[in-house]
């Protein structure tokens, strides 16, 4: 997907199997009770790699 030239780059992500463990984890977590409200986000990475993660490799539920 072409974007215009204003918009700027999303950073590289780069993520460890440790990591990439703890986002499975927590979208399981999720995914097992739909209904729960706000989710409780403590990994010590930022929110938006947990947000990219989901975008590039979980299906658009909608």
């Amino acid at each position: 997907m072409h974007l215009p030239d204003y918009y700027l780059p999303r950073p590289p992500l780069r993520l460890d199997p440790a990591t990439v463990a703890a986002y499975e984890t927590l979208w399981t977590e999720i995914t097992s009770a739909p209904d729960a409200g706000e989710i409780s986000y403590s990994l010590p990475t930022p929110r938006w790699q947990f947000l990219c993660y989901l975008a590039d490799n979980k299906p658009n539920p909608l």
